[in-house]
């Protein structure tokens, strides 16, 4: 009217066209969303490697504090005098199948009992050169550690890479991390620490925020 011409638009092309704007209104928000979820990814492996990274220090610390140091080799002492090394492990299991320690050193046993609640740790072994537990916060799964990968791998090469785990000792998901504990560059044991999870749990809830 009034010199316009009305357009027919058929309904099946507006369905059409409707249909079309919401496919590519529906990948807009999922590009956006995966593009969400690759920086939330991304920050959080980033923030947690900082975690790592400063549990690996702390470890590093312990491993190389004066108690430890001393706990490892009088751990060895008491080893030998007892005859401990020339004993089957079925047997040395049996023989500590209460305490799972030595506990050589009462000492060293409150200074590494009380950094648990500061550093969120479940629980600290020491072992001696022998790879038996000289000194530990609580009781371990078993008292000989040398026929275990992680105690092997420390001791071989230095240092273990973190490891998540449900542990059977603690009742808790921990991570690990070993180290060997040495006296210039003589070995003389290895240290084990089992963080708990709250610090990595806390970056985690930082590097979600927001969906």
């Amino acid at each position: 009217q009034d010199g316009l011409h009305a357009v027919y638009v058929p309904g099946a092309v507006l369905a059409g066209v409707g249909y079309g704007g919401l496919v590519v209104l529906r990948k807009a928000i999922a590009g956006d969303e995966d593009a969400r979820i690759v920086n939330a990814a991304s920050l959080s492996k980033q923030l947690v490697d900082r975690v790592l990274q400063e549990r690996a220090r702390q470890v590093d610390l312990i491993a190389t504090s004066p108690a430890v140091l001393a706990a490892a080799k009088k751990g060895a002492e008491v080893s030998r005098s007892r005859g401990l090394v020339t004993m089957p492990i079925a047997r040395l299991e049996e023989m500590f199948k209460a305490t799972r320690s030595q506990q050589v050193d009462d000492g060293a046993r409150q200074y590494l009992a009380s950094l648990l609640p500061k550093l969120d740790i479940a629980e600290i072994m020491v072992t001696d050169v022998y790879g038996y537990n000289a000194v530990t916060t609580s009781p371990s799964s078993d008292f000989v550690q040398s026929d275990e990968g992680w105690w092997q791998t420390a001791w071989s090469n230095g240092t273990t890479t973190a490891q998540a785990t449900a542990d059977a000792a603690t009742q808790r998901t921990v991570v690990e991390l070993a180290r060997v504990i040495k006296e210039g560059n003589a070995r003389t044991g290895v240290v084990k620490v089992k963080f708990g999870l709250s610090i990595v749990d806390s970056v985690l809830s930082q590097g979600s925020t927001g969906g």
